[in-house]
């Protein structure tokens, strides 16, 4: 029989012939503005679900509107943004902070600014805006999110779909709609719309190896299934001064820095860690060439 037959036996939807000839959806890999972590993670890949874990309050969602300033107003990729964490306004705050390294506090109420630092943020405010940020703050389910972006990767060329707040989308730890059942749900639609998508998850649990040397938290892999086994990168974001842990293995001070570590990628076949630095003040990570780098 030959393939074109064969084919006809299964031709209905959703199968489709396998061509050379589509395009990608997506771009084929975004690429952040830190050349270290890029180097680390090969960027981020079309069909691939990056997982954003990490305690309370360790610097996901910072982590997060970073990534995407790079790839929205820095880089004019368009994006969509599920922000069930974050207001629209705090958003922009943010950002503005992160870009014009202009502290977050003077940004709220009747804080008083230079009159530089007023035309600095106008300018800021007009270049966030203007960048293809598409953002959803409803309170939706995993069904509803995935027909959402279905529609906007369809009618602007999303090129990148972040989630902060997994544990915001409805019904995700109920008894009939499981953690495990909402991240097969966001693995299959990358696949299906050919974008990476980026969700932040919070753990409760970590673990310290003090056999390999290691003295920030990584990740409790037995804690965290069926996410590990799911997810094609889990990369796990620290601040090891916030839990008492000032100096690394080597002695070098940790404080103010950023521990990124990449516990799953499945296009590189081992564990790697990028050492940034952090200043929540001003909502920005940055890399430094200065700061140590191990792992």
């Amino acid at each position: 029989m030959s393939k074109t037959n064969l084919f006809s036996l299964f031709s209905k939807e959703p199968v489709n012939r396998f061509s050379s000839t589509q395009a990608s959806k997506g771009k084929d890999i975004v690429f952040t503005e830190w050349p270290l972590f890029n180097q680390k993670l090969g960027g981020l890949h079309n069909g691939d679900l990056i997982v954003v874990s990490g305690l309370s309050a360790s610097g996901k969602t910072t982590f997060v509107h970073n990534l995407i300033r790079h790839i929205c107003v820095e880089n004019g990729y368009p994006s969509l943004f599920f922000s069930f964490q974050t207001s629209e306004a705090d958003i922009l705050r943010n950002m503005v902070s992160a870009i014009g390294k202009i502290p977050y506090q003077s940004l709220l109420g009747d804080a008083s600014l230079s009159e530089e630092q007023n035309s600095l943020v106008e300018k800021i405010k007009h270049d966030v805006t203007q960048a293809p940020i598409y953002m959803c703050h409803e309170e939706l389910d995993s069904d509803a999110l995935c027909t959402l972006a279905e529609k906007y990767v369809r009618l602007h060329g999303i090129k990148a779909i972040v989630i902060d707040g997994l544990c915001n989308i409805m019904g995700v730890y109920s008894n009939n709609y499981t953690k495990e059942a909402v991240f097969h749900s966001l693995k299959a639609m990358a696949l299906r719309l050919g974008v990476p998508i980026i969700v932040t998850h919070t753990i409760k649990t970590y673990e310290l190896y003090p056999e390999e040397g290691c003295t920030y938290p990584k990740l409790d892999l037995a804690d965290n299934n069926p996410v590990y086994e799911i997810a094609d990168v889990i990369i796990l974001i620290n601040c090891p001064d916030d839990l008492g842990i000032k100096v690394d293995e080597r002695g070098n001070d940790l404080t103010h820095m950023l521990v990124v570590s990449i516990e799953k990628n499945s296009h590189a076949a081992r564990h790697e860690t990028a050492i940034m630095r952090y200043d929540f003040s001003i909502k920005s990570i940055w890399e430094d060439p200065s700061a140590p780098q191990f792992g």
